[in-house]
């Protein structure tokens, strides 16, 4: 066996025992011919069709994984609140904008949660994910620049609490300033 399919198959078993567990879940059942159907179908779905190998270089820090929740379910009600408001006012719907960001991590990983942060508040959606660590996300209500900018700095500060609580190893875990010259400077688009 070569090693990328050793380590393949090592590391399927995690997504073999979820998709056994949901299958048992889903017939409501542990008979053993449920049980044994389920086990056979799961080894057979990830033997056709492979999951991809995802790196998690580092540590989940617990106080910033707290943080990190607490921080998002703040934003969420904030945000439901407001979009709520936008809705039900009875003035003309408000202007919308398209924010580039260029985010400090291009991990995989670190982007994906902060995008899927991002796109869960009301009020914003991320459009596209480019590979280097880009995201365009739509954003509801921004009158003015400055609403722009509040939303680009709101868009980093989640991506700071997402690298916090994922911390990279070998990386020190000190967030970039907004203003530090070190760092490209994102496109902002109306």
């Amino acid at each position: 066996m070569t090693p990328r399919r050793a380590r393949r198959a090592s590391l399927q078993w995690p997504a073999v025992l979820l998709l056994w567990l949901g299958w048992c879940t889903f017939w409501g059942s542990v008979s053993p011919l449920v049980v044994a159907c389920g086990l056979v179908l799961a080894v057979a779905v990830l033997c056709l069709f492979p999951l991809p190998l995802v790196v998690l270089d580092g540590r989940v820090r617990p106080v910033a994984l707290g943080i990190l929740a607490v921080r998002f379910v703040l934003d969420l009600v904030r945000a439901s609140v407001h979009v709520a408001w936008l809705a039900l006012r009875p003035r003309p719907v408000p202007p919308s904008a398209v924010v580039t960001v260029r985010l400090r991590s291009s991990n995989d990983v670190h982007v994906a949660l902060t995008a899927a942060l991002v796109t869960l508040v009301p009020g914003s959606v991320v459009i596209e994910i480019g590979r280097s660590g880009v995201l365009v996300v739509h954003v509801l209500d921004v009158p003015d620049v400055e609403a722009l900018h509040r939303a680009r700095a709101g868009i980093l500060a989640q991506e700071a609490r997402v690298l916090a609580a994922l911390e990279a190893r070998g990386a020190p875990n000190v967030p970039v300033a907004d203003g530090d010259p070190r760092r490209p400077r994102p496109e902002v688009s109306a």
